[in-house]
């Protein structure tokens, strides 16, 4: 059996941003900087699959921190998703990560 099939299959997706942040990468890739906006997306989608009634005084949008991303949806929300996918691509396409992470790659 494949690493990919004995372990990364059965990680969440939070374990597998979590395992992609440590990885020791030699250089430095702008994957990495999209981290920031997979998370946001992470706690968007937490908050619409496990809340019954969100209205604009809720208390998890006070202070969320990725309201920016419906400004002027779906402009704002299209850059910076894309932006964090084609990072997220490069890197799994890279010799480093391949290497790294034997096996299927994407998350």
């Amino acid at each position: 059996m494949l690493l990919h099939e004995l372990i990364i299959d059965r990680l969440s997706f939070d374990q597998r941003m979590r395992v992609l942040e440590k990885l020791p990468y030699k250089k430095q890739y702008k994957a990495i900087e999209a981290m920031p906006v997979i998370r946001q997306l992470q706690q968007v989608r937490n908050l619409l699959a496990h809340e019954y009634n969100i209205h604009h005084r809720h208390k998890k949008l006070s202070t969320a921190n990725w309201l920016y991303l419906f400004d002027d949806y779906p402009n704002s929300y299209e850059k910076p998703v894309k932006l964090a996918k084609r990072r997220l691509d490069r890197l799994f396409g890279s010799r480093e990560f391949v290497k790294q992470v034997p096996g299927e790659h994407g998350v």
